[in-house]
Parts: C-alpha cells; sequence; structure tokens
C-alpha cells in the first residue's frame, strides 16, 4: 500500500466538507442549531452557532442562544461570555437576566448576580432572577435578605420552581428538614426531572442519617444530570461508607474521566485502595488531598492510618495530630494518635487520649489494650495488667486477649499465671505463634538459655514448615553464644525459605563479626536474588559498601533503593547521615525535596534537615527545624542543644540559654549544654555563676579537653596569669587546635612575652598556612607591636584565602593607603561592599580616597560614616582632614576647633592641632 494514500484521502476530505460548508449561510446555521436544541443536543447546537458566528460575529440571537447552550452543558463560563456579547450587541435585558443569572450563580458571582436590576422584567422572569438572589443571599449567609426575595418572587409567581427549591434550601439551611423534604415534594409535582431537587432531597437523607434514602435520590439526580460533580462525589462516598465497593468504583471512574486531579477523586481513590489493603497506594493518593485536609478531614485520618500501616510512624503521628487538633471527639482519631504515641514510646501522652474515652467507652477493648500498654511501658503494671484484665474477661475466647494478658504477668514477674495464660491461648488457637515467642523471649531475658531452646524446639515442631521458629532458635543460640547451633538453625530456615531476610541477616551478621564481607554479601545476594527491589536488601547490600570503604558505591545503592521505592525515606536518610558525615550538607535537603509534605515533617527529616542548616549557618532556618521538630517528637537534650546553637546564631542569646537550661532539664549530665553555658556566663562576665558552672563541668567531663582552657580563664580573672598560661599550654597539647593556640599565645603575650606569642603563632602558621583565625591573631599582634609592614603581609595573606574577610580588607587599605594607594582603594571598596554601613568601614574609604586625591567622593563617605558615629574624634578629624583638602577650609577649622576644645582623647590628636595651626 502506498504509504502516501491515506494523508492523501484525509485533506480531499477536508477539502470536500469545507466546499461544502462554504454554501451554507448564517441563518441556515442558526436554524439548524434550534432543532439541535429541540432534542437537546447542545454540543451539536453550539458547533452550528460557532459556524453562524465565524460568518457573522455581530449576530446578536446566535450569541444569545449559543451562551444559553453552553449553560445548558454547565459551562458558565463560556455562558456568561457569550451572553454579555449578546447584550453589546442589543439584546434586551428581558432576554439577557434570567440566563446570566444562572451562570452567575454557577459561578458563585454572588455580588454580580444581586446587582442584577429585575425592574425591567416580566413577572415570570422577575420571580426567576429574585430566586437566584436569594440562593446568593443565603451562599452569603444573608437568610433575611434570602427570605425577604423569595416571598416577592412567589408571589410574583407562586408556582416558579426556583423559588421553590429556594425555599427548600433555605429550610434545609435552618434544620427544617422535614419541612424542607415537603416542600421539594411540591416542586416535583411542578418539574418532575428537576437533578437539583433530587439532589437536595439526598442532603436532607444524609442529614437525617438515612443512606438508603440518599443513594436512591442521588442517583435519580444524575440519572435526570449526569454532570452533577458533586453529586456523584456524595453518592460515591456514601456507596463506599455502605461498603458498595462496586458502585464507589463504578462513580470514582466517572468522576475520574471528567476531572482527574479534581481532590475528590484522589480522596475516593485513596479511600477503596485502604478498603482493598493497598496502603502505599492510599498514601500516593491521600498525599494528594492532604493540602485541602480542611474540605476532607478525614484524609488525615487515613493517611495517618495507612503510613502507620507502612511504618512510617512519625509520619502518621504528625497526621494524626493535625487530625485530633480538627476531630478531638474523633474516637477513632483518639486512638490512631496513642496507637502512633506507643510506637513512638511517648507513652506518657496516651492516657490523657485515652482515658475520656474509657470513661465514655468502658468495654472498648482497643482502648484497654492501647491504655494497658502505656501503664505496663511506664512501669505501673498492676494498672496495666487490671485492664488487660478486663480485656480477657470482655473476650474469654480471645488467644489475642489471652497472650497481651500473659505478657503483662511476664513483666510482673509471675512467670506461672504468665505461663498458664499462654497455655490458654495456644489452647484456642494453636496456631497463634505469638504466644510461642513471648514464652522464648521470656526465658532468654531470665538467661534460661536451656529452657528458652526447648520452648523454641516445641514451637518448631508446632510449626515444621515456617521459618519463624527456626529464626527465633537462631537469636536463642546467639544469645547463648553457641554460633554453630545459630547458623544451624538460620541455614534450615533458608532451606525452607531461601529470600528469608531475617535468616540471611543473621547470617550475614555472624560473617561481618569474623570480618568476612563477602560471605555477608553472598547472603545479602540471596535477599535481592528472590526480590531485586527489596528494600531492606538493597539498603544492607548499600550500607556493606560502605562498610567496605566504598562510598560512591554506598551512594549508587541507597540511590536505587530511593529510585526503586520513591516513597521510602529510609534510604534518604541513610544518604543524609552521609552526607552529614561528609560535611557536604547541602546535599540534605534536596534528598527530601520531592517527598509530600506530611513526610517533609516527619522527625527524622526534620532532624536531618535542620542539622543540615545548622552546618550550613542557615541560623533562622535551622531554628525553625528544630521548633518543629520539638512540636512532634519526644524532646531531647540533644534537639534543645543543637536548637540553642541555632538560636545563638540567629541573634537569640536569650532564647539560645533557655534551650541550653531545658537540655539540662532533661539530661543533667549533657556535657555540651554544660559547656556552652559555662562559656556563656564567661563572656558575659558573670563570675560566680561561670565558677559554680566550670565546678558542675569538672565533676561530669573531668578529662573534657575544653576544661583546662576554662580553668586557664578563671585562673586570669582571678589575676594568676602563670596558672593561667601554664593550663593553656596543657589545652594546647591535648588538643592542639585553633582555638587552643590562641588561647596560649594571648596569655603568654598577657606575660609580656609578645615575641614568644609571635613564634607561636608563626610555627603554627608554618604547618597551617589556611588557618585564619591564628593568622588574624598573629597579624593584630604585630599591630600592637609596631610591626605594620609585617602585619599587613599577614592581612594580605588573609584576603588571598579569604576574600570576604572584612576586617582584614579594611585593615589592608588603612596600613596600604599611604604607600600604595590604588592597591588601598581596592581593598576598600571591597570591604564597603561586604558592609556598606559600617561607620569605621566608610571611614577607611573615605582617608584612602583622600590619599588617592579623590576629594568630593572621599567627603561624601567620611559624612555618612558621621551620620551613623557622629561622636567619634577620629572620624570627626578625617571630615576635616578632607574638608580642607577640598578647599573648604573655614569649616575645616571650625570643626577641628570644636573637636580639640571637647578635651577628648584621640590618636590623631597632635596632627588634628597641626592642621588647625596651618588653617590659621
Amino acid at each position: 500500500m502506498n504509504k502516501f494514500t491515506r494523508a492523501t484521502g484525509t485533506a480531499i476530505l477536508t477539502l470536500g466538507l469545507l466546499a461544502c460548508g462554504e454554501s451554507t449561510t448564517p441563518e441556515e446555521h442558526v436554524a439548524r442549531a434550534k432543532e439541535y436544541l429541540a432534542l437537546a443536543d447542545y454540543q451539536a447546537a453550539i458547533i452550528e452557532f460557532k459556524n453562524a458566528l465565524q460568518q457573522d460575529g455581530r449576530s446578536g440571537e446566535a450569541r444569545l442562544l449559543l451562551g444559553q447552550a453552553y449553560l445548558n452543558t454547565g459551562d458558565a463560563v463560556s455562558a456568561e461570555k457569550e451572553l454579555r456579547r449578546a447584550q453589546q450587541l442589543g439584546r434586551g435585558a428581558a432576554e439577557i437576566a434570567p440566563s446570566l443569572a444562572q451562570a452567575l450563580l454557577l459561578q458563585e458571582k454572588f455580588d454580580a448576580l444581586s446587582e442584577i436590576d429585575t425592574t425591567t422584567l416580566a413577572p415570570a422572569d422577575q420571580a426567576l432572577v429574585m430566586a437566584l438572589q436569594a440562593r446568593a443571599s443565603m451562599a452569603r449567609g444573608e437568610l433575611t435578605e434570602a427570605k425577604a426575595l423569595i416571598d416577592q418572587a412567589l408571589a410574583l409567581q407562586p408556582s416558579e420552581v426556583e423559588a421553590l427549591l429556594a425555599r427548600a434550601e433555605l429550610m434545609f439551611s435552618q434544620g427544617e428538614l422535614a419541612e424542607a423534604d415537603a416542600a421539594l415534594k411540591l416542586v416535583l409535582v411542578e418539574d418532575p426531572d428537576n437533578a437539583e431537587v433530587w439532589a437536595l432531597r439526598g442532603d436532607i437523607a444524609i442529614a437525617e442519617q438515612d443512606p438508603q434514602s440518599a443513594l436512591s435520590h442521588l442517583k435519580t439526580a444524575l440519572d435526570k444530570n449526569p454532570g452533577l460533580h458533586t453529586e456523584r462525589m456524595k453518592l460515591a462516598l456514601l456507596a463506599l461508607q455502605g461498603g458498595d465497593l462496586e458502585l464507589a468504583e463504578e462513580q470514582t471512574r466517572k468522576l475520574e474521566a471528567r476531572s482527574p486531579k479534581h481532590p475528590a477523586v484522589h480522596y475516593i481513590n485513596g479511600l477503596l485502595a485502604y478498603q482493598a489493603g493497598d496502603y502505599a497506594k492510599t498514601i500516593n493518593r491521600l498525599s494528594l488531598v492532604e493540602p485541602q485536609y480542611e474540605q476532607f478531614p478525614l484524609s488525615l485520618f487515613f493517611l495517618g492510618s495507612a503510613h502507620l500501616q507502612q511504618g512510617n510512624t512519625d509520619q502518621a503521628a504528625v497526621l494524626a495530630a493535625r487530625f485530633h487538633s480538627l476531630s478531638p471527639d474523633s474516637v477513632a482519631g483518639r486512638k490512631l494518635l496513642a496507637t502512633c504515641h506507643l510506637q513512638q514510646r511517648d507513652f506518657d501522652s496516651i492516657p490523657p487520649l485515652l482515658l475520656p474515652v474509657k470513661e465514655a467507652l468502658p468495654e472498648d477493648v482497643d482502648t484497654l489494650n492501647l491504655l494497658a500498654s502505656a501503664y505496663m511501658a511506664q512501669g505501673k503494671v498492676s494498672e496495666g495488667i487490671e485492664l488487660l484484665e478486663a480485656v480477657a474477661k470482655l473476650q474469654p475466647d480471645s488467644a489475642t486477649a489471652q497472650v497481651k494478658l500473659g505478657a503483662g504477668l511476664l513483666m510482673d514477674g509471675k512467670d506461672d499465671e504468665a505461663a498458664r495464660h499462654m497455655q490458654s491461648a495456644l489452647d484456642i488457637d494453636p496456631e497463634l505463634q505469638q504466644a510461642d515467642i513471648l514464652l522464648v523471649l521470656n526465658l532468654v531475658q531470665k538467661g534460661d538459655f536451656k529452657g528458652a531452646v526447648s520452648a523454641a524446639e516445641s514451637y518448631r515442631e508446632r510449626h515444621p514448615d515456617s521459618t519463624t521458629p527456626l529464626n527465633l532458635l537462631g537469636r536463642v543460640h546467639l544469645a547463648a553464644r553457641q554460633p554453630d547451633k545459630a547458623r544451624s538453625a538460620f541455614e534450615q530456615a533458608l532451606a525452607i525459605e531461601p529470600g528469608d531476610i531475617t535468616a540471611n541477616q543473621g547470617l550475614a551478621n555472624m560473617a561481618l563479626a569474623k570480618g568476612d564481607t563477602e560471605q555477608a554479601r553472598t547472603f545479602y545476594n540471596n535477599i535481592l536474588a528472590q526480590d531485586k527491589n527489596n528494600l531492606q536488601g538493597m539498603m544492607l547490600m548499600a550500607l556493606l559498601e560502605a562498610r567496605d570503604g566504598n562510598n560512591e558505591a554506598f551512594v549508587a545503592g541507597m540511590e536505587a533503593a530511593g529510585a526503586a521505592h520513591p516513597q521510602a525515606v529510609e534510604p534518604r536518610l541513610a544518604l543524609g547521615q552521609y552526607y552529614l558525615q561528609q560535611n557536604r550538607p547541602d546535599k540534605v535537603a534536596p534528598l527530601f525535596s520531592s517527598l509530600p509534605q506530611v513526610e517533609r515533617d516527619s522527625a527524622p527529616v526534620l532532624k536531618q534537615v535542620a542539622l543540615a542548616q545548622l552546618a550550613q549557618s542557615q541560623f533562622d532556618g535551622a531554628v525553625h527545624s528544630f521548633e518543629k521538630l520539638l512540636a512532634i517528637a519526644p524532646e531531647t537534650a540533644a534537639t534543645h542543644y543543637f536548637l540553642a546553637m541555632s538560636r545563638s546564631g540567629s541573634g537569640d542569646p536569650t532564647g539560645a540559654e533557655q534551650s541550653l537550661k531545658d537540655a539540662l532539664q532533661l539530661d543533667s549530665e549533657h556535657v555540651a549544654a554544660q559547656l556552652a553555658l559555662t562559656r556563656m556566663a564567661l563572656a558575659r562576665g558573670q563570675d560566680e555563676l561561670f565558677n559554680d558552672r566550670l565546678e558542675r563541668l569538672t565533676v561530669i567531663a573531668p578529662q573534657h579537653p575544653q576544661l583546662p582552657s576554662l580553668q586557664a580563664a578563671r585562673a586570669a580573672r582571678q589575676g594568676d596569669l602563670e596558672a593561667a598560661r601554664n593550663l593553656a599550654e596543657q589545652a594546647f597539647k591535648a588538643n592542639p587546635s585553633s582555638d587552643t593556640v590562641g588561647i596560649l599565645g594571648t596569655y603568654t603575650n598577657a606575660l609580656g612575652d609578645s615575641e614568644a606569642a609571635i613564634a607561636l603563632y608563626t610555627t603554627w602558621l608554618q604547618e597551617r598556612p589556611a588557618d585564619i583565625q591564628t593568622r588574624m591573631l598573629l597579624a593584630n599582634l604585630l599591630l600592637v607591636e609596631e610591626r605594620e609592614d609585617d602585619a599587613l603581609a599577614e592581612f594580605e595573606q588573609v584576603v588571598a584565602r579569604d576574600e570576604n574577610n572584612l576586617i582584614a580588607l579594611n585593615n589592608a587599605a588603612w596600613y596600604l593607603r599611604e604607600q600604595e594607594p590604588a592597591r588601598a582603594l581596592d581593598y576598600a571598596l571591597r570591604a564597603r561592599e561586604l558592609a556598606p554601613n559600617s561607620p569605621d568601614v566608610l571611614d577607611t574609604l573615605a582617608v584612602v580616597q583622600f590619599a588617592n586625591r579623590d576629594y568630593e567622593r572621599a567627603a561624601a563617605n567620611v559624612k555618612e560614616a558621621l551620620l551613623r558615629k557622629p561622636d567619634d574624634p577620629s572620624i570627626r578629624y578625617h571630615s576635616a582632614m578632607i574638608k580642607a583638602a577640598g578647599e573648604d577650609k573655614a569649616q575645616a577649622r571650625e570643626e577641628l576647633q570644636a573637636l580639640l576644645a571637647s578635651g577628648v582623647e584621640f590618636p590623631q590628636k597632635s596632627e588634628a592641632q597641626a592642621l588647625l595651626a596651618e588653617l590659621q
């Protein structure tokens, strides 16, 4: 077949259609459109009206009818546009107003609808528009005005359907359900096919908690008008609630076909996935709904539940807490949040949540079990057992209840009684493995390895085809330090299930304990051979690469795990930890950017992002992240300490101090917090507090490398500089660093041995030329010793390594101003870019510009410096100096006289006196 045949045929057909179209007049198109309108074929009518308007764009009739056709399809935006065009083309208000009012109501343009003038309309049209205006008033909450409009409309036209419908809506909004339904039945007498009436009857039935009637009415409404999107959503939700999954899926498919991205579509699909147990799909769908949680509050509950089922406890807790704040009376919401707290080991939060539920529903087994678990974890064993006994009485035939009671009794040391309940559980359900597992683990905890092996063997005999008893037996033998028997148990498990994760990991750990990474790799490959995308297997293999020092392979492996499981947080967290350890904090935040907000707000993610922000000196962001972390996760001393560091960096010393105290409240021996508070007291000159905190630090961390430095500071404050220097030398020898060499040099210089301090810094810098902190100390000391050329050389070395070091730039500019004014100007201008409002930087720039004979710019900059620091005598002298050079000698003389008359001392006083004498 010729490859051009089909295209050529199409072209000929198109030309034929165009030729036929040219012979049809606009009037004929309008006539055809009216025939389609009569058949309710609105799409065909729209095409014909458009054809007419292509030939005659000023046809007011075509515009009017096209607008009404759009209105019948539900396209209110296009309807309004065409109706207003028709109005511009001279169609009268009587023709336009009723349809325009309906288009505005559909778009919720209530103000524009209320502004339509009805005084010139015929009674029937006036009643219709008034009824629509009444509905707009109801939408705005103006019920009195709505009632007045409805009464006026019905007075004009007692049978006006829109007015009758509006009256029913008003009754419904005021809770008069029976009266509203009776009014709607009257409407049906006039208009039995009115879909809105059936839809409102469906809403009434929902409010009356009559789901069967609601289903019937909503189905009828959709039969009358399939385009009712909201009603279809209600029908799908009712079907889902009633367990009619087939109807729910059918309605959702229809919704999706029309609006695939509508939140309601994602919401219902998410609930359907949850019902089917597909929690990954639930998370995927409901995460798209979560931003509209106020419209779909239950999305938070089901999304949290799905995350909990997937093991994402922190994400689940965030969602459960948000749902609880929205619906504090929801029993299910309280139980979900309590379950999350239980898994997070936040036991203290559970009783306040569940005690009100227990009081209202004393036989709610889930509540009793959760409370019991919390009490047991808090050490309130007797309270927990009391609740578990209540559950066992409520569910005498429940093996699970017997197991939980037995577990509680084990915690209370009542082994024999516990064993009876475990046996009762096995008598009720011999297949219940939890009882066997608890018995074995309890014996291991007690150190009765012989009994544990015996119990595990018994468990294995009853479940010969299960890997669980073999893996349990392997753990028992490992605890009993019987590696050969443990290996045998794990290998037997692999004979049953080659990809068993527990057995392979157990054998891999044993191999790693012997340093045999290749054998461990074999066991991890066993997991991946059964499932190449097994998340745990992929991560274990990547971690093995890290153990071998293959960092690139580790990163590639974790990235592959993340790509195979885009919803999984674990690989991203592993990479984040790696990047933090490698001092690459900038790579942390992007790891989580594609995750839904709820997962970005989970505790592990927040912690890593916050630490990365702190490492990058993004202090405000770090404060925000650590505060969010504290709001959702159990408080720890470490979190408060990092928050303190962030607050300190953001310029909030008071907040930083409080966070450090909070850290010590949680852990009185948190060394970093105690150290920071000690340094804070030292910096503030609070000697008594400093001494108290230093003594406490000496007790909790007597070997801390920073302790001698602080003890040196105390000795210096007490006037014993020799002791201070000796302690500083101890600190330096124990921990050579920029800080300790600086402290040692400072005390050495304070004892009058500046040459030794200079030698110390110089020797240190020979091996560490990039140490800016120490080089700045050396440069400043050289200035004190009046070795300006040597100091200048050090400042220039600092600038070469750190081009944004403001102090070095400013000082280099100052000391080069006379020798090399052009190079000094370059440094001064760079300093101003970094600190454009610093009076000292502006003063230096002015003096350097003076040296370059740029008196006009020098005058402008020194004036700006004086505005910011008007009482600085050096800047006042420089101002007079620059004015004198710029021929403003009289003003310069006045400034110098005032400056010298003030009696203030300043370095350039003699120069100022000489200049004044010259000017006089």
